[in-house]
């Protein structure tokens, strides 16, 4: 280890706490009504967890409104502020993030721990730090288990967690958050280039004679064929739920995960097995969902082991 790094150790000792999460905060985390509000036509936006949306808070997937009544009543509770931080505590999404960014008036459900910073941390650090491998872990592990998991505010309050004075805490702040302005470019340029493919697809793969879009040289109709005639359709057999194991020697791929982590596995005498009574992929085949996401389409481009 060089010197820089030994003074960067020593610095980082000197200046990042250890601390609890309540330590952060200017009152302890609180949360909406837990009653079922009665929504109204116009009102107040009223959101919870499916308003969490890629680490902010979408507008367009509130629950509906509430009353001006209704959510004076809330407000006396908890009554959102610019820079509250966010984080989802009950339900299958547990441990999603997001920070509010407006000022417009607006309440939130009881699924919904709210935070707010003390007068000596940065809201946006706070944002960013919940979605660290280190509080992500923690908040699932203390989450009751069960189909819907749960986390109490006040064993949320308790994480343990690093900061630094609220200077250096800005400074981290602030290249995160152009890190994330660049994140939010390049996906709307992703989607405005799925709706130029969209559009491509459906005029090139056209047998209108009149396309604008075919190529020069090429006229007249296009043949029609069954699907069968470009190649062969087979499936494999089916794999149940206990044939299956967390842990084996043939990797098992539901279509979704395909190619990246195996959902689970299967014993290698079973796959031997199904491999020689059933097709096995080759280099270059199309699989296609059969159930489930039905449709959805991916080109098989060959792996160095064995899987299923």
């Amino acid at each position: 280890m060089d010197f820089v790094k030994i003074i960067v150790r020593i610095l980082g000792a000197l200046f990042w706490k250890q601390r609890c999460l309540i330590e952060m905060l200017a009152q302890p985390i609180t949360d909406g009504p837990h009653e079922t509000p009665n929504l109204v036509k116009r009102g107040i936006p009223f959101i919870s967890v499916e308003a969490v949306m890629n680490n902010r808070l979408d507008f367009t997937r509130k629950r509906g409104f509430i009353s001006s009544e209704y959510n004076d009543q809330c407000n006396k509770k908890y009554k959102p502020q610019l820079h509250d931080v966010y984080l989802v505590k009950s339900g299958s999404t547990v441990g999603k993030v997001a920070i509010v960014e407006t000022n417009m008036v607006f309440n939130i459900w009881s699924p919904l721990a709210a935070m707010r910073v003390n007068e000596f941390n940065n809201a946006y650090f706070l944002y960013y730090l919940l979605q660290t491998d280190n509080l992500q872990d923690q908040i699932k592990k203390k989450s009751k288990g069960g189909t819907q998991p749960n986390l109490s505010m006040r064993i949320l309050e308790k994480c343990i967690t690093n900061s630094t004075n609220l200077k250096e805490e800005t400074q981290i702040a602030l290249i995160l958050n152009k890190v994330d302005k660049l994140l939010l470019l390049q996906q709307r340029k992703l989607e405005q280039l799925k709706l130029v493919k969209k559009a491509l697809l459906q005029d090139l793969f056209t047998s209108k004679e009149a396309s604008i879009l075919r190529f020069k040289g090429f006229s007249g109709k296009w043949e029609k064929h069954k699907l069968g005639d470009f190649g062969t359709v087979a499936m494999n057999k089916r794999i149940f739920k206990n044939q299956t194991t967390e842990t084996g020697d043939i990797p098992f791929y539901k279509i979704g995960t395909f190619g990246k982590k195996a959902d689970s596995f299967i014993s290698r005498k079973l796959f031997e097995q199904y491999k020689k009574r059933y097709p096995y992929p080759q280099k270059g085949d199309l699989l296609i969902s059969a159930s489930g996401s039905i449709g959805r389409i991916i080109e098989y481009k060959g792996f160095s082991n064995d899987f299923y």
